[in-house]
This record gives C-alpha cells, structure tokens and sequence, in this order.
C-alpha cells in the first residue's frame, strides 16, 4: 500500500521547485522592467536578463549541491564541518540579517503598491502591519505546510502572468523592441547586475534541503525553479516593452500593472483588471516574505537552540515592522535596495561557492 505522501514532515521534488520560484517571482514582477530598462536602449534588457538568469542557474546548483553532500543536516551544522563552529555562528546570523532584511523589504513593497493602487487612505503603517501579522501567523505553523502552499500559489499566479501577456497581445508593437543590441556592454551589465537581485532568493535551498525527502534531486529542482523563474521574467520584461514601449516602461513606477491596467476585453467584461492581479500577485508576495522570515528563524534557532520558534517570531515581527518602516522616501527605498544588492551577491555567489571548493577540498560531506 503506497504511504501519503503529505503525511511527514519532509517535502518532496515539486515543493522544493516551487518554493525557489515563489521566492523569485515576487515583488520583482512589479518593478522589474523599470529597474532593467534604464540601463539598456529599446529592448535590449533581455540580455541583460540572459546574462543574471545563466549566472542564476550555476550558482543556485552551486549552492544545491552543497546542500545535497550533507542530506537532512541543517546549514548551521554542515557549515560547522567545513568551516568551524564559529565561522558556521558568524555566516548563519549574516544568513538572518539578509533574509529579515528581504521581510522588510517585501512588506513595505506590498504596502506601497497596495496604497497606490488599492488602499490609498490607509496608512501605510496599517497595511505593513496588517500584511506581518497573516505572516507571522503562517510561520509559526508547520514548516512543512508553508513550503506546500506555494503549490497552490505559483501555478496561479504563473497562469495570471501568462494571461495578462496573451490578453494585450493587439497593443503589442514589435516595433519598440528594435534596434537590438544597441546597448553598449558595460550597460548591459549593469542591466544584469539590477535583474541579478530577483534571481539571487535561491539561497533557500541552502536551508529547505535538509526537508527534502531525495536529496539526491535537490540540484535538478533548485535549476528547475530558477529556470521557470527566468522565463516569466523574460516574458513580463519583452510585453512591458511591446506593449508600453521602453521609455514609458522606464518611467512607470510599477510597469506590470500598467501592463493589466490596458487590458481591454469585449463588452467591458472585466474592468480593472489590475487589481485582480494584484489580488493574485498579494500571494506570491505572501510566499515570499513568509519563507523569508522562516529561513530568519531558521538560522536563529540553529545559533540559540533553546529559544522557541514562537518566540523568534514574537521577537523578530516588531523589528521587521520597524525596519519595513524606516525609509520614508523613494531615494531611500532605493537605499534599502542597494544594501540587499550587496547581501545578495554576497550570499548567493561567493558563500556557497566558497564552502563547497572547501568541502570539496578537505573531503567533507557525501563522500567522507
């Protein structure tokens, strides 16, 4: 008789893909043509986009298969073998840091794109608060459980994207996607150093792999979601483009409900179509900052054993809501984002390289 599979407490192949896409395709669907665009001329952003998803992809097997030599061992205590217990203690709280500070930033970005386009009398204070309470809630559950949603979650929001993209196929000019490869290569870069940051949430496989019920897998799933991520990344950025040409992209706050707002169906059908995106799109933001938060207390519970899950979350809620609530301007939203660029490139491409060539080197994991 085959078991249920949902009835312990380790995930499967489809949770750990979906999870790593949930993750990416956050409130960077919002924003992401804009922060590409003004560094690339016409349409060229893609290959900036090119260029951040093949650097995605290496380094999140990188960081996969660091994961998969040490099968249902946390990354404090794997790190701990390689590196030494207080190097592991110095790398698991910069872990925490990063990730809280990703908390933060995704509920002040639901909060401001909520009070532009759907609540714009509610203090954001309220909306921030309100969004870490449900938050805070999912946390404090089942692990398990909160890396399931996101199969109920993704694909919806992964269908809702395609068919915004496919309903405002009439307005889209091919026209505003030419000359292409008229950005010079330093641009370019640029362009794929902005776009890096949407992909470099990959990191939580450093932390969800010891859940994994075939270790073994983790890698291929890891490629899979940052790969799913990439192509509705590409998708959003070249209808933005088509359909909203490159200079209005550049200069829209958030190009992508722009993008729902045109659509126009026979009969006015559906009106307003964007705020039942935004609807949609609320859950993927949910996802997002709720892994995020659980990958804080992850890291924390491995330095302080004894303190309680409950009680990170009672402690770490307050300071998530105070630092969603710092930057009082855009210029320091952008602040904000420069200083999670820096963690991004930190924790997702040296970090995990470093430790699995050390790994590797002293012959600790899978094959000691």
């Amino acid at each position: 008789m085959k078991r249920f599979e949902y009835s312990d407490k380790e995930i499967g192949n489809k949770e750990m893909t979906m999870a790593v896409s949930s993750i990416l395709v956050g409130a960077g669907t919002l924003t992401f043509p804009r922060l590409v665009a003004r560094y690339t001329i016409s349409a060229d952003g893609w290959i900036s986009i090119m260029m951040a998803g093949v650097f995605a992809v290496f380094f999140a097997w990188i960081a996969a298969r660091l994961a998969s030599r040490f099968p249902n061992i946390s990354f404090f205590d794997y790190t701990s073998k390689i590196v030494t217990k207080p190097v592991a203690y110095i790398l698991t709280f910069f872990f925490a840091i990063h990730f809280l500070l990703v908390t933060s930033y995704a509920a002040r970005g639901i909060a401001s794109a909520s009070k532009m386009f759907m609540l714009p009398k509610t203090p954001t204070e309220v909306i921030v608060l309100t969004f870490l309470l449900v938050v805070s809630y999912c946390v404090t559950g089942s692990r398990t459980a909160l890396l399931r949603i996101n199969l109920f979650f993704f694909p919806m929001v992964a269908f809702v994207i395609i068919l915004i993209q496919l309903a405002n196929l009439r307005f889209f000019e091919a026209e505003d996607l030419l000359p292409v490869f008229a950005t010079n290569w330093e641009n370019l870069l640029k362009g794929a150093q902005a776009a890096y940051l949407y992909f470099a949430g990959y990191t939580i496989v450093l932390f969800y792999a010891a859940y994994m019920n075939r270790p073994k897998d983790t890698g291929r799933m890891t490629v899979y979601g940052v790969l799913i991520a990439f192509g509705l990344y590409v998708l959003i950025y070249i209808f933005a483009m088509g359909i909203l040409s490159p200079v209005v992209a550049e200069n829209t706050m958030y190009p992508t409900l722009a993008v729902a707002k045109s659509i126009q169906l026979p009969g006015d059908f559906l009106i307003r179509f964007e705020s039942a995106y935004f609807a949609i799109f609320m859950m993927t933001i949910f996802n997002t900052a709720s892994m995020a938060f659980d990958v804080t207390v992850i890291c924390l519970s491995s330095i302080f054993r004894r303190v309680k899950k409950i009680v990170w979350v009672v402690i770490l809620a307050p300071l998530i809501f105070i630092l969603a609530m710092t930057p009082k301007t855009v210029v320091e939203m952008a602040q904000s984002r420069f200083i999670l660029v820096l963690f991004a490139f930190a924790f997702s491409l040296f970090v995990p390289a470093c430790l699995l060539v050390i790994a590797k080197l002293r012959g600790v994991g899978a094959h000691d």
